[in-house]
């Protein structure tokens, strides 16, 4: 994770990372304080002090590494890309070897899974925090993702038909998490509906498949 630590994030900040083991135990209490605020409503619906309270910590203790709820929440979807990016190299890792049918299905699969958080905290992130708050370690995590799709699609070249990787990469990486973002902003069910992931899976096989 070292090149999406350097990458420039123009977005509200935490005002430093903990150099103890007490300390990250007080991040962790906060983030997932706020992401149980989030999943009960939206971004609107919290305050530095409901997380501090849910939290079990006090409000100076909150303030010692966040300096509102913004960066509280510019936080949490970081760490929902990062999860995303952890996906993504599960289900690949899960592909190796399987036909391009069964790699379609595990690869559009990545950007539904239940790990990267739930549909009601997906969407209020989506929702209610700017792109270009992460806009740098999107980018970085955005290119660790494409070079992934890049080896599904080099591992099966006798499978796909011809056109340009680069461009098919662009194609298959941006359309799986456009579908996926649509979904969460509009239809939450079907991030865990069976024949949604189905239907996915064959639009990428189907873009994919030598005739």
């Amino acid at each position: 994770m070292t090149g999406l630590r350097r990458a420039k994030q123009s977005g509200p900040r935490r005002r430093r990372r903990p150099a103890r083991r007490s300390g990250e135990q007080i991040v962790a209490a906060i983030l997932q304080g706020a992401e149980q605020l989030l999943e009960r409503g939206g971004v609107e619906q919290i305050t530095t002090n409901r997380i501090a309270a849910l939290a079990g910590v006090s409000v100076g203790s909150l303030y010692q590494y966040f300096p509102n709820k913004e960066a509280i929440v510019c936080e949490l979807a970081l760490r929902l890309d990062l999860r995303a990016l952890e996906a993504a190299g599960a289900h690949v890792e899960a592909a190796a070897g399987r036909s391009l049918e069964e790699s379609a299905n595990i690869t559009a699969r990545a950007v539904l899974a239940r790990q990267i958080g739930s549909p009601r905290l997906r969407r209020a992130l989506q929702l209610d925090v700017p792109g270009r708050w992460l806009e740098g370690p999107r980018e970085a995590i955005d290119e660790r993702i494409g070079a992934m799709v890049a080896r599904v699609l080099a591992e099966r070249e006798a499978e796909i038909r011809e056109g340009d990787r680069e461009r098919m990469v662009f194609i298959i990486q941006h359309a799986l998490e456009g579908v996926a973002e649509a979904a969460v902003a509009r239809r939450p069910a079907y991030l865990e509906d069976e024949a949604f992931g189905e239907e996915l899976a064959q639009l990428l096989f189907r873009f994919l498949r030598r005739e």
